[in-house]
């Protein structure tokens, strides 16, 4: 396998689309639980997520991803 790129927002952008591409919401749970992030509740699966790719938030910064879980009574966004 061969893979050439020039950015790290590059190969966030060839991951989340091999995810999404998948169609496997299982995946998209086993990447997020592999970024370490406090609080967050491994326990309760996610019915769905929202995915924003290299977005502008005005004076916030540029995000190179931020994702929003679906659960059934909230939303979460990473």
């Amino acid at each position: 396998m061969k893979i050439l790129g020039y950015s790290e927002r590059g190969i966030i952008n060839s991951l989340i689309f091999s995810i999404v591409e998948s169609n496997d919401i299982d995946l998209m749970a086993e990447f997020i639980s592999l970024m370490g992030i406090p609080g967050l509740n491994e326990t309760e699966k996610p019915s769905g997520y929202e995915i924003l790719l290299e977005q502008s938030f005005s004076d916030f910064g540029d995000a190179d991803l931020v994702i929003i879980l679906d659960y059934s009574k909230y939303r979460k966004t990473i």
